[in-house]
């Protein structure tokens, strides 16, 4: 055997720059459920997926700067450099179940804030029976697009993470809004509910999209195309969101395309790296002490415990323990592997209807992606428009690049959403154009 072909059998499943799509396997001969997906080195072309918004995108090559490590890329990209300047405008949204306020920042235009102060009102507050399938008339324009960040666990709209997207973003240009999740904005009041964390909660970002498309009609006009970015938590709640509402995210919701970064595929696995040694001590521990403590205030506040053991939460110290003893009880799942099993991204991934950008690092010291048994295959994606990109460094929402410290730009991830957001903007242009000359 040479040591080309061993090299050869040795490459892990799943390498950087991977995009994954079932067409672009169809010329091959082997079944896909037995094929081994090749290797693909940084400074090639990714093959190229079928969906027509995926054909001609290629994922940009990763290059660490200073250091690879990925604990210095986590940590060090969380406080330095310091990100673009970003100005917010805060929107309050009153959630679906009533039991709470969302907070939402807006840069770069109104958003539905002008509906409100029509109507005298502080806070959004959807009509109860708003139908998403009411037909609008054809005449009404169509404003400029939008884009919805959500933020990952314990983050919020001020995070270094989230700035750095809002400001990739404004430079396209789009009105971006910022979903705060519950108890998470930096002004945030005490928790009314213990409704929090919840991986695949997609409630309150179907609870904004439907504010965005109802200001819209109010306004006169048609829904703008919705764009989704996402990182952590936030990730596995877009993908939640699309797998499971399919075309109706596209059709009632307005979405045209996403892209995620730092998808916890098989929590299971990431939980067991997440609470383990070094990992435990630094990130799980400090995750859950905010966490903690945010609890203590509900109980302080009269907040209805339910099934939750208040005693098992005060010592809980680790994110396993807090989704055992908190997150499962809370939204009625047997324990903590029976919701893990059930937030499970790779399960939706095919029903994805909607062109999804996923970008994940190899050496994430939040996941167990480094053999790669956990990320998707072949087999989860199916034939959806799902472009995978894994890179061999990043670390958790890291990703330090040389242009972030020498051109200020907002940094590498960031800057994937924003060009794919762009090729996808005017993909669909070109079809409409097209469509209309027809």
């Amino acid at each position: 055997m040479t040591a080309s072909s061993s090299r050869r059998r040795q490459s892990p499943r799943h390498a950087f720059q991977l995009p994954v799509s079932l067409a672009a396997f169809k010329r091959r001969s082997t079944p896909a459920h037995r094929q081994t997906l090749p290797a693909t080195p940084a400074h090639r072309a990714p093959p190229v997926c079928a969906h027509p918004a995926l054909a001609d995108f290629k994922p940009l090559p990763f290059r660490p700067y200073l250091f690879s490590n990925p604990h210095f890329q986590t940590i060090f990209a969380h406080f330095y450099p310091k990100p673009p300047a970003v100005h917010y405008k805060r929107l309050q949204l009153r959630t679906a179940d009533r039991q709470s306020v969302l907070n939402v920042d807006l840069a770069n235009g109104t958003g539905f804030a002008a509906d409100c102060s029509q109507h005298h009102q502080t806070v959004y507050q959807l009509p109860p029976h708003f139908d998403l399938q009411t037909p609008l008339p054809k005449h009404w324009k169509k404003p400029p697009p939008v884009a919805v960040v959500l933020h990952g666990l314990e983050s919020n709209s001020t995070a270094i993470v989230s700035k750095r997207i809002v400001a990739a973003l404004e430079q396209i240009p789009f009105k971006v809004f910022v979903l705060n999740y519950r108890s998470c904005a930096k002004d945030d009041a005490v928790p009314s509910t213990l409704r929090l964390y919840h991986a695949g909660f997609t409630e309150d970002l179907e609870t904004l999209l439907k504010a965005i498309r109802h200001a819209a009609i109010q306004a006169k006009q048609q829904p703008p195309d919705v764009y989704l970015a996402a990182f952590s938590l936030g990730a596995n709640i877009t993908c939640q969101f699309l797998g499971t509402h399919k075309q109706n995210a596209l059709t009632q919701y307005g979405v045209v395309a996403a892209a995620v970064a730092c998808v916890p595929f098989d929590p299971c696995a990431c939980q067991r790296k997440l609470d383990s040694g070094f990992n435990g001590a630094v990130y799980s521990a400090r995750l859950v002490s905010t966490m903690r403590n945010k609890f203590q205030q509900a109980v302080d506040n009269g907040v209805s415990m339910g099934a939750v053991n208040p005693d098992s939460i005060r010592t809980a110290n680790r994110v396993g323990l807090i989704d055992d003893v908190f997150i499962a009880p809370v939204f009625g799942f047997k324990d903590r592997f029976d919701y893990y099993h059930q937030v499970d991204a790779r399960k939706v991934l095919s029903d994805i209807h909607v062109p999804t950008y996923i970008i994940n690092s190899q050496d994430d010291p939040f996941f167990d992606h480094k053999c790669g048994k956990s990320l998707p295959t072949i087999d989860h994606i199916g034939s959806a428009p799902v472009l995978l990109n894994v890179t061999r460094h990043g670390g958790h929402c890291g990703f330090l690049d040389k242009s972030m410290f020498t051109r200020q730009t907002p940094g590498y991830f960031q800057n994937e959403f924003a060009r794919f957001f762009t090729h996808v903007r005017q993909r669909l242009e070109q079809t409409q154009h097209e469509q209309q000359r027809s």
